[in-house]
């Protein structure tokens, strides 16, 4: 009998023992608290998929900080060039007029003689692609010519042009852009297809200085033009010389165009490289111009 006691006596402290050693290894208890009674009174709704995942995508674009990606730096222009310069290491420096504005960019070995460097001879109508990084000049990675004149590699007619592109570039602005561009592309069709090269670089020349910014007002009474008044001092025009301007800045250009045939085109175009030289500073391809 005493040993059966002790038996059990040591079996129930074996099983104490292993009890406490469980309660040692074993992480705490949390206590769950039941829910509030309004808690039980509220019914539950089941979100729909779509909601759910509308509020993760909105939450997902919100902590996602912005693309700045390669692609980004990427951008298709369409535009007329109008000015070439070579640089050091065979590359290219091209001037082009845009509907968005003017701007210059860098042709990597545009020198040699490809077929990328034909598609972008002066006054050609190209589509291009540009590549921005930074604060550098884009560089020009593909071109695609859309259009060339025919006629402006006469002497005569590529110097009216090469001033008409000058004039346009310089006063081709993001806000003006949009209505020097159509006028830029008629005036150099004009100057390679017209009998009197002269007259559409005239029409299109004043029509491109009024939508610049640069307009004259023409206030006064006189014959001679200068800081864009009428009076006794300035390019001499004549009585027809400026009944012309005006019906040129203020007709449409179907109608004004009858008024240039008798004017003094000479002395017009003289009046318009004194009064754009005033306003922008000295015009380079004017000064190979001899009216």
């Amino acid at each position: 009998m005493a040993a059966r006691m002790r038996t059990g006596t040591a079996y129930l402290r074996r099983r104490r023992i292993r009890s406490e050693r469980a309660r040692r290894t074993l992480p705490r208890k949390v206590k769950i608290h039941p829910p509030s009674q309004k808690a039980r009174s509220t019914p539950t709704t089941t979100k729909s998929p779509s909601t759910t995942h509308s509020r993760m995508s909105l939450s997902v674009r919100s902590m996602a900080p912005a693309y700045t990606g390669k692609v980004e730096r990427y951008r298709l222009e369409e535009g007329i060039v109008v000015g070439r310069k070579p640089l050091p290491q065979g590359d290219l420096l091209l001037r082009l007029v845009t509907p968005k504005g003017s701007l210059e960019a860098v042709v990597r070995k545009g020198q040699r003689p490809t077929g990328r460097t034909g598609r972008l001879s002066l006054f050609h109508h190209v589509r291009f692609q540009l590549y921005a990084k930074g604060e550098g000049l884009p560089t020009l990675t593909q071109a695609e010519l859309l259009g060339r004149l025919h006629g402006l590699e006469a002497p005569r007619r590529f110097l009216l042009a090469a001033f008409l592109a000058e004039l346009a570039y310089r006063l081709a602005s993001p806000e003006a852009a949009p209505r020097i561009y159509p006028l830029l592309v008629s005036g150099l069709r004009g100057i390679a297809k017209h009998e009197d090269p002269l007259l559409p670089l005239v029409w299109a020349g004043w029509r491109v200085a009024k939508a610049g910014g640069i307009g004259p007002s023409l206030e006064g009474e006189g014959l001679r033009l200068k800081g864009g008044r009428l009076g006794e001092e300035g390019v001499y025009l004549g009585r027809e010389g400026v009944e012309a301007l005006k019906a040129t800045l203020r007709l449409p250009g179907a109608q004004a165009l009858p008024h240039l045939e008798g004017a003094p085109l000479n002395r017009l175009f003289l009046a318009l490289k004194a009064h754009a030289e005033e306003a922008l500073g000295p015009l380079r391809s004017a000064e190979a111009i001899g009216v």
